[in-house]
């Protein structure tokens, strides 16, 4: 058996976003740290400690971060959404003209429990 054979390759790594950098760059409308940790908390973002500080996953940020736009596309064209999401991310909000749209339908809200039951069949 080869030594190499049991080793475990570690080629890349997962980006980190870190408070101080969010603060600095003003990623977020937030003035301090306190602050960001708030809305990490509060958007469900895990915020690490090692050494060197503390920060997000950027992957994370960058989902919690754009959660309000994906659930607007996800509704407004259904399963476009990740092609109209890509469009956002290139700048070419143009383009999102040539998708299909999903078509609006205002669905009725049955109040009574007859009612319910009745559509419910």
């Amino acid at each position: 058996m080869k030594s190499n054979e049991n080793k475990i390759e570690f080629n890349g790594r997962v980006k980190r976003l870190y408070l101080t950098d969010i603060v600095k760059h003003k990623l977020i409308n937030r003035s301090d740290i306190r602050s960001v940790r708030r809305w990490c908390r509060t958007n469900r973002v895990d915020v690490i400690k090692d050494l060197s500080g503390e920060y997000v996953i950027e992957a994370e940020y960058n989902l919690a971060y754009n959660l309000p736009v994906l659930q607007k596309l996800k509704k407004q064209f259904a399963d476009g959404w990740q092609t109209a999401y890509q469009h956002y991310l290139n700048d070419e909000i143009y383009m999102i003209t040539e998708l299909d749209k999903k078509p609006i339908t205002k669905g009725y809200k049955p109040m009574g429990s007859i009612a319910i039951k009745f559509k419910n069949k």
